[in-house]
């Protein structure tokens, strides 16, 4: 049977995706608001020409998105790659299945999936998070990109959040040029609160050690390559150019509500440096 993925936003993350699964005999085809990069007109036109599809957009528009997939999507496979939040703290396994109600199958396709490592065809790992365990062998083949089911979409969406707000504290330490041995001291920390969050936000500390926890925090936090460790390396070299912004501050934003900070101190100086102009210093625990 022809494998058909449609994905939806042709930019780095969806065309690497998109040229990773046509290696591995899927059918893609994108729709993408910017019409000279879109192959087809409309989202209705990509729901009716797919099986799965990959939402490869910002979060804020991930809502949208799928409303207007639904119709054309019945019992067809939903995913995204985005790790935002909306306001309330819902992430996208809540959006989606929010929106389906039922009607077709969702989850979170994340991990370590550096954009530009997978279309320099480097090989990568994720995790394709759905409860619709009829998806598991759907992406079984010897591509380069390597995805591996997991049932569990509350907690490896949560992992997705957290990974990017963490990776902003270890982008602080970076701009602070406190070399590795603070960084490995605070990721030793952090570790610690990604797990105590996952089960204080209604997930499974275990998730915390996946590739969409562990393994992304490393891949991205490593690496210039992440807008989210960027940010927080320009938060203190730069601030007044480098106002915050991305999924990580939003989600940091969000999750003030969810959680208190006092039993997690790197999350609590983290949001203190971005939000409050705190001595960014105080990220180590020393300001």
């Amino acid at each position: 049977m022809t494998k058909r993925l449609g994905i939806v936003g042709n930019g780095k993350i969806g065309s690497a995706l998109g040229g990773a699964l046509a290696a591995d005999n899927w059918r893609v085809k994108y729709f993408d608001p910017r019409k000279e990069v879109s192959g087809v007109k409309s989202l209705a036109q990509l729901g009716e020409a797919s099986d799965v599809i990959i939402i490869a957009a910002p979060s804020w528009t991930n809502r949208d998105i799928a409303t207007e997939l639904k119709p054309h999507a019945k019992d067809k496979l939903i995913v995204t790659v985005a790790k935002g939040v909306e306001p309330g703290f819902l992430t996208m396994e809540d959006i989606l299945q929010e929106v389906s109600g039922g009607h077709f199958d969702h989850g979170v396709l994340y991990g370590p999936m550096l954009a530009s490592e997978i279309a320099n065809k480097k090989p990568a790992t994720i995790l394709l998070a759905t409860t619709s365990s009829k998806w598991a062998d759907s992406f079984s083949g010897n591509s380069r990109l390597k995805i591996i089911y997991n049932d569990d979409p509350v907690s490896i969406a949560l992992c997705g959040v957290l990974k990017n707000i963490f990776a902003l504290s270890l982008g602080i330490n970076d701009g602070l040029e406190l070399g590795h041995n603070a960084k490995g001291a605070l990721a030793v920390g952090i570790i610690d609160e990604f797990q105590r969050l996952l089960s204080d936000l209604g997930g499974d500390p275990e998730q915390a050690n996946s590739l969409a926890g562990l393994g992304d925090l490393l891949a991205t936090s490593w690496s210039d390559l992440s807008f989210n460790h960027r940010m927080g390396k320009l938060l203190v070299k730069d601030p007044e150019a480098h106002p915050p912004k991305g999924e990580g501050v939003a989600s940091l934003k969000e999750i003030r509500s969810k959680v208190d900070f006092t039993n997690y101190p790197v999350l609590g100086a983290t949001y203190a440096i971005v939000f409050e102009s705190a001595n960014p210093m105080s990220i180590t625990g020393n300001s």
